[in-house]
């Protein structure tokens, strides 16, 4: 019995119509995942029947493929901020529910310090709390889970 080798691809879905102004971000973060994930390639689901077989065999050969809208999105991007240690250990510290008193007593600093800390590190992620920066920090890899 043969066995059908899986690919390293995958096709991403949005909604039909115009991308709206939210869905540049949101083809990021999903092509920036399967590509993290292994995936070779992404490609709108408009896409041709021809330009999906294309990318399927130019995937299979080896190669990379990326539909013109994921790329330029990827390429769109910010990069991710750049972190202190300090900062870092504190991220992570609140990734596994650590409360600043907490994360003050093990890193040996004050609880004002630990709440700047969380501050700027909500500042460089655009996040409004610290849940939300967890979840952005998770989602763009920047933790170690």
């Amino acid at each position: 019995m043969k066995r059908c080798k899986i690919l390293p691809f995958v096709a991403l879905t949005l909604l039909g119509g115009p991308l709206s102004a939210e869905q540049p971000r949101v083809i990021t973060n999903a092509a920036e995942l399967a590509v993290a994930a292994g995936a070779s390639g992404a490609i709108m689901k408009d896409a041709s029947m021809d330009e999906q077989l294309a990318a399927i065999r130019d995937v299979a050969a080896g190669g990379t493929v990326f539909s013109p809208e994921i790329r330029r999105s990827i390429e769109e991007s910010p990069a991710p901020p750049e972190f202190t240690h300090r900062q870092l250990q504190i991220l992570q510290s609140v990734s596994r529910g650590l409360g600043n008193k907490e994360i003050a007593a093990i890193l040996g600093i004050s609880t004002d310090a630990v709440k700047q800390h969380i501050n700027a590190i909500c500042s460089k992620l655009g996040a409004v709390n610290r849940a939300e920066a967890v979840a952005i920090a998770l989602r763009k890899r920047m933790l170690k889970t």
